[in-house]
C-alpha cells in the first residue's frame, strides 16, 4: 500500500451546486466595452458577483447581463431593479427555454436602455444556467468553472480549505505512523488498525486491531480508546476521590488487562463472579451444579474462540514486540503514578492514525474521546463518517471538533 500525501478535509460542509438562469449577451468583441462599462454603471452582478462577467467562445464573447428572475420582477413592478437574494431563490426554481433577440416579450423584460443598447451592438440574447452561489473549496471551483467562469476566493469566514497539504513535519510525522498500522494490518491478516500517539512525544500510547468479528461493537477505533483508558487505569489508580487527587491511602485498584468487555474471557470472569456469589448465597447442590457446569461452558466458549484467533493473535503479538517500545503498544505501561496533575483528560491533544475510514460509531467515539486529530488512508465512500460519504466533523452543535487529514 502506498501512502501519500496528508490532506486536509475541512470541517465545514461543502455547498451544494444549484443553478439559475440568467441572461447572456454574444457580442462582437468590439462592442464589448461599451456594454461593459453601462453594465457596471446600470445592472451590477450583485449576488452573482463570484462569477466573471465575460466569458469567451470561438466567433464572439458572452457577457453575463444579470439573472432571468430579476429581469421579471423588473417588469412586474414599477421600484428599482433588485437583483437580490429572495430574486436568487425564485430563479433556482425557474426552468425556460433558451430565447433570442428576436423574442421581443424576452427583451421586454430587460431595463429600456439595455435592450437599445443590446440592439445596437447587435447581440444575441440568450439563457444560460449558472451557479448561484459561490464553491466551498478549490475542486468544487475546477468542476463548477465549466459552467461559467469564476475567480478562485476563499469563502468568508473559512480558516481552512479542504485539499490543503499538511506541512513538512506533520507530513513526515503522518508518514511513520501509518506505515507503523499499514505494518501492523498485514501482520494481522489485513484487518484495520488503530493507533493513539501522542504527537508532543511521539509516543504510542495504543495500537488495535479490529475485532468486530467477535462482537460488532469492537471497531479498531473503538478498541484502541478503551486501550487508552486502561492504561490511565493503571498509571493513575482509580479511588473514590479521584476528582479530588489521588490519596496516598487510597488502595490500588487491580491492573486492567485492556481487552474488550466482549470478549469470551471477559463473559467467562464475569459468569464465574456470578457462580461463585450463587453459591455463597444459597449452597444448594443443585444449584452449586448448575453454577459449575455454566462456568465450565463459559470457559470452554472463551478457549475455542482464543483458539481460532491464536494464529491472529500471535502475528500481532510478535509484531509489536519487534516494533515497540516500553509503552509502544496496546499493553498498559508498567507501574503507577500519584501525580493527577500530569493525567490527561481522555485523549485530549493525541492523535489517531487508522488505516480504513473511521464509521459514524467511530468518529463520534473518537469526538468524544477529544482528539485533537485523525488520519486515515482509505476512504469509505459507503459509510464512511470522515468525508467518505458524510463530514461529521463539519457538524457546528457537537461540543468538540479535530482535525480530519486523508492520506
Amino acid at each position: 500500500m502506498t501512502v501519500e500525501a496528508a490532506r486536509l478535509i475541512s470541517g465545514r460542509t461543502p455547498p451544494v451546486l444549484t443553478l439559475a438562469e440568467a441572461y447572456v449577451a454574444l457580442v462582437e468583441a468590439k462592442n464589448v466595452g461599451q456594454l461593459m462599462r453601462y453594465l457596471a454603471a446600470e445592472l451590477p452582478l450583485g449576488p452573482l458577483a463570484h462569477l466573471k462577467r465575460v466569458r469567451k467562445s470561438s466567433n464572439s464573447v458572452e457577457v453575463l447581463i444579470c439573472l432571468k428572475q430579476a429581469a421579471h420582477q423588473i417588469a412586474s413592478t414599477a421600484g428599482p431593479f433588485q437583483h437580490g437574494h429572495a430574486t436568487i431563490a425564485a430563479a433556482a426554481a425557474a426552468d425556460q427555454s433558451v430565447i433570442t433577440a428576436t423574442d421581443q416579450s424576452s427583451q421586454q423584460m430587460l431595463p429600456g436602455k439595455t435592450t437599445q443598447l443590446l440592439a445596437a451592438c447587435a447581440a444575441e440574447l440568450k439563457v444560460e444556467r449558472v451557479p448561484i452561489i459561490p464553491p466551498g473549496n478549490k475542486n468544487q471551483w475546477q468542476e463548477w468553472s465549466r459552467m461559467w467562469p469564476m475567480p478562485w476566493r476563499v469563502p468568508v469566514g473559512a480558516l481552512e480549505q479542504d485539499g490543503e497539504p499538511a506541512s513538512q513535519p506533520d507530513q513526515q510525522y503522518f508518514e511513520k505512523q501509518m506505515a507503523h498500522a499499514v505494518a501492523a494490518s498485514k501482520a494481522a491478516n489485513d484487518r484495520n488498525v488503530a493507533i493513539v500517539v501522542d504527537p508532543i512525544s511521539g509516543q504510542v500510547l495504543a495500537q488495535a486491531i479490529d475485532t468486530s468479528h467477535q462482537h460488532p461493537l469492537d471497531h479498531a477505533a473503538m478498541v484502541a480508546i478503551e486501550a487508552v483508558a486502561a492504561r490511565d487505569r493503571q498509571l493513575w489508580p482509580f479511588s473514590g476521590f479521584a476528582h479530588l487527587g489521588r490519596h496516598p491511602d487510597a488502595p490500588d485498584s487491580a491492573g486492567y488487562d485492556a481487552i474488550s468487555p466482549h470478549h469470551p474471557v471477559a463473559a467467562a470472569n464475569e459468569a464465574t463472579a456470578a457462580a461463585t456469589e450463587t453459591t455463597k448465597s444459597r449452597p444448594h447442590k443443585k444449584l452449586k451444579a448448575q453454577a459449575q457446569q455454566q462456568q465450565q461452558c463459559c470457559s470452554a466458549a472463551a478457549l475455542q474462540a482464543d483458539a481460532v484467533q491464536a494464529s491472529v493473535w500471535k502475528e500481532f503479538a510478535a509484531y509489536l514486540a519487534a516494533d515497540r517500545t516500553s509503552s509502544n503498544s496496546t499493553d498498559v505501561a508498567d507501574g503507577t503514578t500519584t501525580d493527577w496533575a500530569s493525567k490527561p483528560y481522555l485523549c485530549t491533544g493525541f492523535d489517531c492514525f487508522v488505516l480504513h475510514e473511521p464509521c459514524t460509531m467511530c468518529a463520534m467515539a473518537l469526538l468524544h474521546s477529544r482528539l485533537a486529530r485523525v488520519i486515515y488512508a482509505i476512504q469509505d465512500a459507503s459509510h464512511g463518517a470522515l468525508g467518505g460519504k458524510y463530514r461529521l466533523h463539519a457538524e457546528r452543535s457537537l461540543n468538540h471538533h479535530y482535525k480530519v487529514y486523508h492520506m
